[in-house]
């Protein structure tokens, strides 16, 4: 019975994989190419590949290229400058090898596609089994929290969430688990952790856990380690001396593991350019009310339905650390890094989910393994279905051009790593991090520690050296209404959001458009810029016209390459 149950995991986790990653060998299929790339920036781009390609494949680039110490991405003055960036290591780390199996980055992230998720379910399912003694209808309960947990931000509109079930159905989406690092990666870590911390380990391991958990992601690690402060508090309360022991040590030695990283935060608010790197990510959403009367009501059912002792003291430390978290970022005024809150997303909804299944469970007498996996194939089907819709009706979206192929592939042969390429296309700078061993000259604001003045003035004098207008800057910087309504970037006509991110739009993320006088002040600034090159450091110019300087190198169809004096 036992080896057919782990047989079932694993042929279950193996489908799950396939699920979560087959549209990776599909989508060139559909399209009869071969230029496919999960790592694509354009104006069809979904969410999920900006954020991937921006902000995550970049730093495993970073360690293939021999940085492991996480820091700017992209700008040669600043890589040796503390970082908050370090706390994303180790999903950096593991893409980098995956992507040096694989044979590129964009493989890398092929892979975690299929590798993760699994191990997601896995791992749920195990912790479902732990909190329920249902083993096989606790596979069913974990691939329906995968799928199901994001609707919790729709709580208490149930209508809403019906709509949007049937929405999905017809025109098919995307699950959140095929984000790599973040929940991938991270969450793997962090339900290991949440499983140890369950079974009351030894301090040793749940130690090196909250250690490890450090160097992943911001939101895992502060509520993993506002959690054990919640448990120990309740431990030293109900005088229970080997688990308030065992938290403790774990404590301590998580703490002692991130020192690496706390030190590094240190050196880093000290940096003279750190008010502007906060300034460009602060976002301030107000009170989530729902979200907080969501959680109030689990934290009461947990108090009157759960009997068991250590399943009580589970979902209660839980949701206490939930109310904490959401309350008292509020009350500092932290806010939240993104509109639904990444707490929430990341944490709060997957668990709140595996509660309301755990509370589903033990009322049912017994666990009925052809019921269960019934259930499992049709949910698995569910999720296919959503998948297949969804990436063949947005697979153009996920090209990339033949030229700039062809431009990368050069790059990366005749040109030494880490040397500067500048260009005035923001796409293009975008992209180089990720598929190239070069470094750029223009700053993206979430990934740079460069002052803003800077970036501002390297934007302005790539411009100039390109030949651009003020009028064609000045439409840099404006509001695209039809592509704000879908969602969507023209990266290359984005200089507001390349350079300011959330500083000026908040909670309206795709709008490009930055304050009158901000713009005036740099097409001020532009008007009496000569140009030519800087105290910047500057290798190549890459573009797509000719320039008056340097030795033209290399060209095709669309760009041009110049060895810069």
């Amino acid at each position: 019975m036992r080896d057919y149950y782990r047989l079932t995991l694993l042929g279950v986790s193996l489908l799950v994989g396939l699920v979560f990653s087959f549209y990776h060998l599909t989508i060139p299929r559909w399209l009869n190419e071969s230029r496919y790339t999960p790592l694509a920036l354009n104006q069809s781009s979904p969410s999920v590949a900006v954020d991937e390609t921006i902000f995550y494949a970049s730093r495993a680039r970073e360690i293939l290229d021999g940085h492991w110490w996480l820091n700017d991405v992209g700008i040669v003055e600043y890589k040796n400058t503390p970082s908050p960036f370090v706390g994303e290591t180790v999903p950096a780390v593991i893409l980098a090898g995956l992507s040096r199996l694989g044979g590129g980055v964009d493989s890398g992230f092929m892979l975690a596609d299929f590798i993760f998720p699994g191990m997601v379910f896995i791992l749920l399912s195990l912790l479902l089994r732990r909190l329920t003694d249902k083993p096989y209808l606790s596979l069913a309960g974990a691939l329906a929290v995968m799928i199901s947990y994001h609707y919790l931000a729709s709580f208490p509109f149930l209508p809403s969430v019906l709509k949007q079930i049937i929405q999905v159905f017809n025109l098919g989406s995307y699950s959140h688990l095929i984000r790599s690092s973040h929940p991938q990666i991270s969450l793997v870590i962090f339900l290991v952790w949440v499983s140890a911390y369950f079974k009351n380990k030894n301090y040793l391991w749940l130690g090196g856990l909250l250690g490890l958990l450090t160097y992943t992601h911001l939101f895992y690690w502060s509520f993993a380690f506002a959690w054990t402060v919640v448990g120990l508090s309740l431990a030293l309360i109900s005088r229970e001396p080997q688990r308030a022991k065992t938290l403790g040590l774990s404590l301590v030695i998580g703490l002692a593991l991130g020192l690496l990283y706390w030190l590094n935060l240190c050196w880093f608010y000290q940096l003279p350019q750190r008010p502007d790197f906060i300034l460009n990510s602060w976002l301030a959403t107000g009170w989530p009310f729902k979200s907080i009367a969501l959680i109030l009501l689990m934290l009461g059912l947990a108090k009157i339905t759960v009997k068991n002792k250590i399943l009580s003291q589970f979902w209660l430390s839980f949701f206490s650390t939930s109310l904490i978290i959401v309350t008292g970022s509020q009350i500092l005024g932290l806010g939240f890094d993104d509109p639904i809150g990444h707490w929430l997303l990341r944490v709060i909804y997957p668990l709140t989910a595996v509660f309301g299944f755990n509370l589903l469970f033990n009322y049912l007498k017994r666990d009925n393994r052809y019921l269960a996996l019934g259930l499992t194939l049709l949910l698995l089907g569910y999720q296919a279905r959503l998948h297949w819709q969804y990436f063949k009706n947005q697979a153009p979206a996920f090209m990339i051009e033949s030229e700039r192929l062809e431009l990368f592939d050069w790059l990366n042969k005749n040109t030494a790593k880490d040397s500067v390429v500048i260009t005035a296309g923001l796409t293009d700078n975008l992209y180089l991090p990720v598929y190239t061993h070069n470094n750029v000259f223009i700053p993206q604001s979430q990934l740079t520690l460069a002052p803003t003045a800077e970036a501002e003035s390297r934007f302005l004098i790539a411009q100039k050296i390109a030949g651009v207008s003020e009028a064609e800057l000045k439409n840099m910087f404006k509001e695209n209404a039809a592509l704000k309504l879908i969602k969507r970037f023209d990266f290359d006509h984005c200089a507001g959001h390349y350079l300011y991110f959330r500083r000026f739009v908040g909670k309206d993320y795709y709008n490009c458009a930055i304050p009158k006088e901000k713009l005036t002040g740099l097409l001020d600034q532009y008007a009496k810029l000569e140009p030519g090159l800087t105290k910047y450091r500057a290798d190549y110019w890459l573009g797509t016209t000719p320039i008056a300087f340097g030795k033209l190198l290399w060209e095709n169809s669309k760009y041009k390459i110049y060895e810069l004096p």
